[in-house]
């Protein structure tokens, strides 16, 4: 039976601001459904579990952002039955080691800019998406669109004059529809990627941008099937 729960109204919003696991055993008892946000308070640490919640109307996000670099690492992140989600925000230092939601099938905004393995298999859709970090593992099995920028970077701060220390496959098997794609990183080879339209929207031209192992490959020798550009 579906538990919806709604948080006190405080300084953002609607939030369950998690600092404890009795706080997170609460929330797993009692709600399917979180109306409002859940936040990682800056003092969680280990793994954040969070089973039986099926749907979080607003965001997810952790403390951190602006705060000493020496701040805690959650070891992982694991939401194992969450389908619906309005935005994910883990852009803090706060580094998630392992970030797992299998079942998630829509989100508006995907912002992760410490990611290491993440795993979002069942995503089909986003707005944005924007995942960042030392990536070893990435699964985005089931993503059909992202309407503005789908950026994936394995090197801190997605800069391309920095030299990768690991890599990761990039396989987006069902792709369809991106607004403006940047792949940058030490991606393995032997991937290819299935792209049928890239999206051109009317306040800016958008674009296929990928650079692997330090060199920029065209997406048409080496990376994408053909692509039409739409308006």
């Amino acid at each position: 039976m579906a538990q919806i729960c709604t948080p006190n109204y405080g300084n953002n919003g609607y939030v369950y601001t998690v600092t404890t696991q009795s706080e997170l055993d609460m929330i797993t008892t009692e709600c399917t459904t979180v109306n409002g946000s859940i936040i990682i308070g800056a003092n969680f640490t280990g793994t954040f579990s969070l089973p039986n919640v099926r749907n979080i109307t607003s965001q997810f996000w952790a403390e951190g952002r602006g705060i000493s670099p020496s701040i805690s690492t959650i070891a992982s992140v694991d939401l194992p039955d969450l389908e619906f989600l309005g935005d994910l925000f883990l852009e803090s230092r706060r580094i998630v080691t392992n970030f797992s939601a299998p079942k998630l099938k829509t989100a508006r905004l995907v912002t992760m800019d410490h990611a290491q393995s993440v795993d979002l298999r069942s995503l089909e859709g986003a707005e944005s998406l924007d995942i960042v970090g030392n990536i070893t593992s990435l699964q985005l099995d089931s993503l059909k669109h992202v309407r503005q920028r789908c950026r994936i970077c394995n090197i801190d701060t997605c800069n391309q004059m920095i030299t990768p220390t690991t890599s990761f496959d990039l396989s987006l098997p069902s792709l369809e529809t991106v607004g403006r794609a940047n792949f940058v990183g030490g991606l393995l080879r032997n991937q290819q990627l299935e792209c049928s339209q890239i999206v051109k929207h009317h306040w800016r031209w958008n674009e296929l941008f990928i650079v692997a192992i330090g060199h920029i490959r065209k997406h048409n020798q080496y990376f994408l099937s053909p692509v039409e550009l739409s308006e």
